[in-house]
């Protein structure tokens, strides 16, 4: 729940999802690209008419490896909590 008590829209995930786009995007080569693959599998799990969790985490558990992008990964996760996940 949003701290007014709404439930999170999807349009919140896909803005949290490209926060971590953004930040995945100023990792050094080759671990940007990994990254990225990862975030892009994210975002078509999000879009999808299904969400798929299970997959959606198992990318976000190999972004976890990088450490600039692990406060970004627990925004997701708390978003994906949220939406009742």
């Amino acid at each position: 729940m949003n701290d007014d008590g709404s439930t999170p829209r999807p349009s919140e995930l896909a803005s949290v999802i490209a926060q971590l786009r953004e930040q995945a995007s100023t990792l050094p080569a080759p671990e940007r690209d990994v990254a990225l693959e990862h975030v892009q599998a994210l975002e078509e799990h999000a879009s999808a008419e299904t969400m798929n969790l299970v997959r959606m985490k198992s990318h976000l558990k190999g972004l976890e490896v990088f450490a600039p992008l692990v406060p970004y990964v627990a925004s997701v996760l708390n978003s994906l909590s949220n939406v009742g996940a």
